[in-house]
């Protein structure tokens, strides 16, 4: 299991590149030089219910200048807003941004503690679908994982995905991620060569101790 949390870890640590963004304001007259952090605030709905649906993601842009905090649909309104605060002619706007390495390896800390939480959500999708999938013709588990994860990768496209486990919200981009490993053979928990039989009828407690494994 180290092997595939390494890969794991490797392809979300990737993925998540974090920087830091500003926007300094000149005065031409007085020649003054003011910083104003700007940010991207992501609103993620966490259903409370067991069948209500998931919204979807919202993202805008928040600048904090002083006390007050300048919220923006995009860039282009962002940039409207701030011309009338400070015209053109009197002040001097000029967009920052610079890698936050701080930030990430906070991130890649949390990653490394979430990402075993990421793999067994993964897992439960892959069960799920084996467990709906009823092949005619012999086929191997591999083969059979590599279509079950496929399959989840559809149904997380689709937006059906429901996270099992909610002590925390798990982005479904890792979800997808960790599906993507198995359905390109990247990882597998299957034995490649091995033929897979008629399936079998399973008591739910090995079916749910083969998910953990």
């Amino acid at each position: 299991m180290s092997s595939l949390r390494e890969k794991g870890h490797h392809a979300l640590s990737e993925s998540r590149r974090i920087f830091r963004h500003w926007v300094e304001i000149r005065d031409l007259r007085s020649g003054s030089v003011r910083q104003l952090p700007l940010k991207i605030i992501a609103k993620v709905h966490i259903p409370r219910k067991k069948n209500e649906p998931q919204r979807p993601r919202e993202e805008f842009l928040a600048l904090q200048d002083g006390a007050e905090e300048l919220e923006a649909k995009n860039l282009d309104d962002l940039i409207a807003q701030l011309r009338q605060r400070y015209p053109d002619g009197a002040y001097e706007r000029t967009l920052h941004r610079e890698r936050d390495r701080q930030r990430e390896e906070a991130m890649d800390r949390l990653t490394e503690i979430l990402l075993p939480r990421a793999y067994l959500e993964a897992l439960y999708v892959i069960q799920a679908e084996l467990e709906r999938d009823k092949p005619d013709t012999p086929t191997t588990d591999a083969e059979m994982e590599k279509a079950a994860a496929k399959r989840g990768i559809a149904l997380v496209d689709a937006g059906k995905w429901k996270q099992r486990d909610t002590w925390v919200h798990l982005p479904s981009s890792w979800i997808r991620q960790v599906l993507e490993m198995f359905a390109s053979g990247e990882t597998s928990l299957a034995s490649p060569g091995t033929p897979k039989r008629r399936r079998r009828k399973r008591a739910p407690s090995e079916s749910a101790g083969e998910g953990r494994s």
